[in-house]
């Protein structure tokens, strides 16, 4: 139904996040939630100012929070708010560290992890953002089964667990995505 529909503007799915019976997709234009179990469009949230189209890079829960990112401003919301829909409920966030593009944002470890211009900053309880990895600068960062995955402008993997421990793989050249299991 979504590339049948009219519209104007691009409808590339940008990313996808799975919460529950849902999925998130982040699209050009806002977030497009599809309920899983009925195979329908559940609501489109147009989130930009004065429900402005927006291109969102992508969106995660955490903590009963959604955040939409797009390249210069992260949206957020309650995340079981029934009126997601109304631009008005979605707010911007503040104080974010660093300089440059934002790239993405993960959840991991119920801490969210922001890439902007290639270096990784975490936020902590007190909404403050802190480097992670200060060092690195990083081409890919993804989060799988409990597991942080970072891909370094040198081609060196780290992985990183729950308790911060990281292991070092070196010469991995490129990765496009990835999934990890421990089984």
């Amino acid at each position: 139904d979504l590339y049948i529909k009219q519209m104007s503007i691009n409808k590339n799915i940008n990313d996808i996040m799975f919460d529950g019976a849902y999925a998130y997709s982040s699209m050009n234009f806002g977030v497009l939630v599809l309920n899983l179990k009925k195979h329908e469009v559940a609501d489109t949230y147009i989130i930009g100012p004065n429900a402005t189209e927006i291109k969102v890079l992508n969106t995660v829960i955490n903590n009963g929070k959604i955040y939409a990112l797009s390249s210069n401003v992260i949206y957020t919301a309650t995340a079981n708010d029934p009126n997601l829909v109304n631009y008005e409920n979605w707010k911007t966030m503040t104080g974010l560290p660093g300089s440059g593009t934002i790239q993405s944002l993960i959840v991991f470890n119920n801490k969210l992890i922001l890439k902007r211009n290639n270096l990784l900053y975490q936020q902590n309880s007190d909404q403050s953002w802190t480097p992670f990895l200060a060092d690195q600068t990083v081409s890919y960062a993804h989060v799988s089964d409990g597991y942080l995955f970072i891909l370094n402008s040198l081609s060196q993997l780290y992985i990183v667990n729950a308790d911060l421990n990281k292991t070092l793989i070196e010469g991995v050249g490129s990765i496009t995505d990835a999934e990890y299991d421990t089984n």
